[in-house]
């Protein structure tokens, strides 16, 4: 169905926009003048209530119990508690905790960076390690690999405590086995005997022999793609493929025909695009790679043909070895701060400059508008601090900065120029006698004059001080004075639990937990997603609360990255077709443009979903249907670009602030964290008196409701076109854009995008399930079958979108 959103809710006599309206017959809870605020039409309570279908054993409700049954910690008795929104309150904030630290501190970032904020937090981790305090830190391996001789020199620095304090970092999602087998496959060479062989897999299994002789033995090339993996060094990428796998560019361009200097120039990238497009995910690579074949078309193909012996892309690997590259880039997206299991403090914030600091010539192209969480409790309480180290000794993803160092060492890709000369230095090694190659390079290169790891941990620390300095002195904090605490009401009578995505599964035995690759729709706790297992049953008790008191209730998405996973969409549905009577429920999202965003490629997907949804919520005859409107922030016009990175979710009574993006990634991949709270009246009251005020600024926010509704598939497809091959276009110095490669982006654009609508509507509607289905006639093996195939759909879709 192509039908435009509006035209079919009016030929079924429903106006979306226009809902007939009666006076509430109740007092509501936020006030008539933040209504009018917010834009939210009041809904028809209708004569006829239909009966909502909370399924045979549930009452729709979310219970307390079902709270800390998806809780890591039990509820936290809290003394008192901010919200905070302002960059230099949450920074001060932080700073003031560590520094009030007399026996432990953990924290978990995804980035931990080494600007100039950054190096005042570092200064004061140390002196806390320094005076005795015992500190913990996990940061993403594949985002903070590059930061390795920083953390290194931080628990040199904290091992200088006289009271038994010190700083201890690990890091999460560590290369797997299979991972660096691989990479012993992807820099390593067949036997001369192999390459002349017929077959044309006898190089891939002369090589697979060889590496299941030893699986956990590296190689100066493996080692040296490992870490230019890790620390996107695109330079080591090349040489360990390259020179590591005996590649000879000028060999393979030869036998694809006459081949200019630029095209072979070209070539040189093309094991690495290979690389990018089918084990990063990168949708640029892919987008790339589909160009690259259209410009060579059959030049490509022995090439490919080579180097597809050279990199693991077409041998068949086992399922652990696709599910580790699949799930290469799942981050530890978790952001958290805990002193003495008394205070802590969570939410969306970073350690980088861009999150803890205002518009000012220090930071980098982005300044983010974020939200983070800063409670303290009454006593101290180990629930948290317990499950922090369940984390933290989380053996099968988690690894120790002395591990790496071990493992995966970063000096070769550190001193690249060293690297180079000692490949030069053995190029007769190479001719002669390649056996001995690997081994010639790592001797000659430990020979020259290279820094080594203590030097450059030297060089961390002096680059740490001078960063602090200047932060100090040259950076000026705004004084203006927010009034964040929550109100000594909804400290005293709020229930407040720690909730977080993980890896396992949370009931497994401490120390048997073994990792989940994604998870399933309706096993979300099972598979360790317990903010998405709340998040689901919170918009069905949003429904089912409203329903029963006839109180009109918000869902607020206050959100940085909109991108829903299927099993959201498919509760969105269950809210749309009156399945949930949602009727007393107004959803509000509000986002980044494109013009905001620094993840502008969600954006292009996300419209498309986007409408899928308001279609369905405009045409849906469902009585309990919610209202729902999308708005986003305005490209800003002669003033700093701010981008909101909040995630934010006001759902009826229940609150989630913390790291998980309203998005695929933060379900299906990374770990997240936050508080889930309720019974916070003033703070639900407040925070949508302050999405009001966001709302009603026309020079703020663009209402897209309307835009997205009306516009027909095909020209917002037109439009993202234009939009990504501009941006193609900006990058492309060499003028290699020819009219045949544009019609390559037009065609994969629009097969990306009719995929996300069209999966869309499925998840919202099982009646969108074609009859025709590859999967089977669902229509006619009734509702139960459409049902089973739309779970299918939402998993597949998860699983597709994860590559953004």
């Amino acid at each position: 169905m192509t039908t435009k959103g509006t035209d079919v809710a009016l030929a079924l006599g429903v106006d979306p926009f226009n809902l007939p309206k009666e006076p509430p017959r109740m007092k509501q809870f936020t006030s008539a003048i933040l209504s009018a605020a917010l834009a939210l039409p009041s809904l028809s309570l209708y004569s006829h209530q239909a009966q909502a279908d909370w399924g045979p054993f549930e009452t729709g409700e979310l219970t307390k119990k079902e709270v800390l049954a998806d809780s890591s910690t039990q509820a936290l008795n809290v003394l008192n508690a901010r919200v905070i929104t302002d960059n230099d309150a949450a920074f001060k904030e932080k700073i003031a905790i560590i520094q009030s630290a007399k026996k432990t501190l953990r924290l978990v970032y995804y980035i931990y960076s080494d600007d100039h904020s950054s190096s005042v937090l570092s200064e004061e981790l140390i002196a806390a390690a320094q005076r005795g305090v015992k500190v913990k830190l996990l940061v993403d391996y594949h985002t903070n690999y590059k930061h390795l001789d920083l953390f290194s020199a931080m628990q040199r620095a904290g091992r200088q405590s006289k009271n038994g304090g010190g700083i201890e970092v690990r890091l999460f999602n560590r290369p797997t086995v299979e991972i660096m087998k691989d990479a012993r496959f992807l820099t390593s060479d067949c036997s001369p005997q192999a390459k002349t062989s017929a077959a044309t897999t006898a190089c891939s299994q002369d090589k697979l022999a060889k590496i299941n002789v030893s699986p956990n033995a590296q190689t100066t090339f493996s080692n040296l793609f490992i870490s230019g993996l890790y620390s996107k060094n695109v330079e080591a990428l090349k040489a360990s493929i390259f020179e590591g796998g005996n590649l000879d560019l000028n060999a393979l361009a030869s036998g694809a025909g006459e081949t200019s200097p630029a095209e072979l120039e070209q070539l040189k990238d093309f094991g690495r695009l290979l690389f990018d497009a089918k084990f990063r995910g990168s949708l640029e690579a892919k987008i790339k790679l589909a160009l690259a074949f259209s410009l060579y078309s059959d030049q490509l193909d022995p090439i490919y043909r080579v180097l597809s012996q050279t990199l693991p892309v077409e041998r068949e690997r086992n399922e652990a070895a696709k599910k580790d590259w699949s799930h290469l880039t799942d981050f530890i997206h978790h952001k958290l701060l805990v002193s003495d299991d008394v205070q802590i403090q969570l939410g969306g914030r970073n350690i980088e400059d861009s999150y803890h600091t205002q518009p000012n010539p220090l930071t980098a192209k982005y300044t983010f508008m974020d939200t983070d969480m800063s409670v303290t409790l009454k006593s101290p309480d180990r629930s948290i601090g317990d499950s922090f180290d369940r984390l933290f000794n989380f053996k099968a993803m988690v690894t120790s900065v002395d591990e790496v160092r071990r493992e995966v060492p970063n000096d070769m890709v550190q001193n690249m120029d060293q690297t180079k000369m000692a490949m030069g230095m053995c190029q007769a090694q190479k001719k002669s006698n390649f056996s001995r190659y690997d081994a010639c390079v790592s001797e000659t290169f430990k020979k020259l004059p290279y820094k080594s790891a203590d030097a450059r941990m030297g060089d961390a620390i002096e680059t740490m001080r001078k960063n602090a300095v200047i932060f100090r002195t040259d950076y000026k904090p705004s004084t203006t004075v927010t009034n964040d605490a929550l109100s000594a009401r909804d400290a005293s009578s709020m229930l407040l639990t720690y909730v977080e995505n993980v890896p396992y599964n949370r009931s497994a035995a401490r120390g048997s937990e073994t990792r989940i690759y994604g998870s399933k729709d309706g096993n979300e706790s099972k598979n360790g997603k317990s903010i998405h297992s709340l998040w689901i049953q919170s918009l069905r008790n949003v429904c089912k609360t409203s329903y029963d008191t006839n109180q009109k209730k918000n869902v607020i998405l206050h959100q940085g990255y909109v991108l829903f996973p299927g099993n959201v969409m498919r509760a969105l549905g269950s809210m749309m077709n009156g399945e949930w009577d949602c009727r007393n429920v107004n959803i509000l999202i509000l986002t980044n443009s494109v013009g905001t965003t620094d993840l502008n490629v969600i954006n292009f997907f996300a419209r498309h979903q986007l409408k899928a949804l308001l279609e369905r919520a405009a045409t849906s005859t469902a009585l309990g249907r919610p209202r729902i409107r999308v708005l986003e922030y305005k490209t800003p016009v002669g003033a700093p670009a701010l981008s909101l990175h909040s995630k934010v979710n006001i759902l009826g009574d229940d609150v989630f602030i913390g790291s998980a993006n309203a998005d695929v990634r933060s379900y299906y991949m990374d770990t997240n964290n936050g508080f889930f709270f309720r019974g916070a009246q003033d703070f639900v009251r407040d925070y949508t008196a302050k999405v009001s005020s966001i709302v009603a600024d026309q020079t703020r926010i663009d209402d897209v409701t309307k835009l997205l509704l009306t516009t027909p598939n095909e020209a917002m497809i037109s439009q993202d076109i234009a939009a990504i091959t501009g941006m193609v276009k900006a990058k492309d110095k060499a003028g290699r854009l020819t009219e045949k490669r544009e019609k390559m982006i037009s065609d994969l654009v629009r097969k990306l995008q009719t995929h996300v609508f069209n999966t869309s509507r499925q998840l919202l509607d099982v009646n969108w399930i074609e009859a025709s289905s590859s999967r089977g006639e669902a229509s006619n093996n009734g509702t139960q079958e459409k049902q089973r195939i739309q779970i299918e759909l939402s998993e597949e879709f998860s699983a597709l979108m994860m590559l953004l």
